[in-house]
Parts: C-alpha cells; structure tokens; sequence
C-alpha cells in the first residue's frame, strides 16, 4: 500500500494564522505574543531561539505578502 499526498500546502514563514498570506494580522499574532516562551516549530518565533520577541515580528514584516503588510484583498 502507498500514499500519495497532492496539493499539500507548504507552510510560509511567518504566515502564524495560516491563511496563506503574511500580513498585518500576521505581525499583530506575533507582538502580542512578545517576550513569550516558544515551543520548537513555532511560527511566531521565525528565529527559532525559543522567545518570541519584537525582531520575529519586525523580520516577518520583510515578508509581506503585499506592500505596507496590507491584507490580501
């Protein structure tokens, strides 16, 4: 027996609320969670140094899926 997965979705740095786009819901997920602990894997700590801390945040806004982190449309 074999399984074949089609059209799996990868996941997108940054993209916390896993909408498929990195914007400014995205960033707002990722500073209200400042200066919390991080489990491994967390999309909030894009660093994996195991705090979720401002520069995740800042380093997910080069990210943007759209200028100035809009929402997508």
């Amino acid at each position: 027996m074999s399984l074949v997965c089609e059209n799996v979705p990868q996941a997108i740095q940054c993209d916390i609320n896993l909408d498929g786009f990195v914007d400014r819901s995205d960033i707002r997920l990722s500073g209200a969670a400042r200066n919390q602990p991080a489990a491994p894997g967390d999309p909030r700590d894009n660093d994996g140094d195991g705090i979720i801390t401002v520069s995740n945040a800042r380093q997910c806004v080069q990210m943007c899926t759209l200028p100035r982190c809009a929402p997508q449309p």
